[in-house]
């Protein structure tokens, strides 16, 4: 959400400094590139003619389905076309499964129609 830079690729800045204080100008960059703000305040990552698949798990540990429920209703509320799914388990449970759902809602069909070509 805070990217270090070019010259660091896959590094990020931490909300926190050395002594556990929040850093304002890195939480200030997470809350800019976090997805609900993304589809809430911004209109140019979602447009009217992409497909948006959201999920998080019923017991996810980290509350990622109730961001992910979030997410949907935003998009929703502007014409975007989207699914929501919410699976039982903890965050990483049936991991396989959910990738294979969404990918068959992506291309509007099962995916062992889609690992065929």
């Amino acid at each position: 959400y805070a990217p270090r830079g070019r010259w660091h690729p896959g590094q990020f800045k931490w909300i926190c400094d050395s002594s556990g204080r929040i850093r304002t100008d890195v939480w200030k960059k997470w809350l800019a590139n976090d997805p609900l703000t993304l589809a809430t305040e911004k209109r140019a990552p979602f447009r009217s003619w992409q497909k948006v698949y959201v999920e998080g798990a019923a017991q996810d540990q980290y509350k990622a389905n109730i961001g992910a429920r979030k997410i949907y209703e935003a998009l929703s509320a502007r014409h975007i076309d989207c699914a929501f799914y919410e699976p039982p388990g903890n965050h990483s449970d049936h991991k396989f499964d959910r990738l294979e759902r969404g990918l068959a809602w992506m291309f509007d069909r099962p995916i062992n129609e889609i690992s065929q070509r």
